[in-house]
């Protein structure tokens, strides 16, 4: 069993989870009024990704800069090991949400996503409710309240994958 997200999350084992890390990059963390040091807070961070995939979680990030297909700078030590998911140019305001649904369904053996990143009540919030429906369209609407494991489906195209959502406000900014 992988402990620590097995325990932190209480639901399935490293593979079937995807931590998804929103606009994690140096210059979202600095501007967060939710980060007291920027520094600490990024290389908390980096070792919490780096133990998450020593437990084989499947971790996904969503890039800010534009075109950019490797991760922020000071998460590039983790190399091919993370997914990252660019915004591009051409995007529109969903377009990354989008491409997560697209990778997540793909993934069939994903049973829970637990996202973390910033900004909180941007976003990371879109990214979260575009991503993820929910029988209620509340449950995910106030980031400070999602405190426990909630249903939810995942679709693109005609694919669907149902999973179990949680927030690891440890990270959030």
């Amino acid at each position: 069993m992988y402990t620590s997200i097995t325990s932190s999350f209480g639901l399935v084992s490293g593979p079937q989870i995807a931590y998804v890390v929103v606009h994690a990059d140096e210059y979202a963390i600095q501007a967060s009024r939710l980060v007291k040091s920027s520094q600490d807070f990024q290389e908390n961070l980096q070792q919490h990704l780096q133990k998450l995939l020593q437990e084989q979680v499947n971790v996904i990030l969503l890039n800010l800069q534009k075109t950019e297909q490797q991760p922020p700078k000071f998460l590039r030590s983790l190399g091919e090991q993370v997914i990252v998911i660019p915004s591009l140019e051409q995007d529109s305001i969903n377009g990354q949400s989008e491409r997560l649904s697209e990778y997540l369904v793909r993934q069939r053996c994903l049973k829970q996503l637990v996202f973390t990143g910033g900004w909180k009540n941007a976003c990371l919030k879109h990214t979260l409710r575009q991503t993820v429906m929910t029988k209620d369209p509340f449950e995910l609407g106030i980031m400070d309240e999602i405190h426990h494991p909630i249903k939810g489906v995942v679709e693109y195209g005609k694919q669907m994958l149902e999973v179990i959502v949680t927030v690891d406000h440890d990270f959030v900014f």
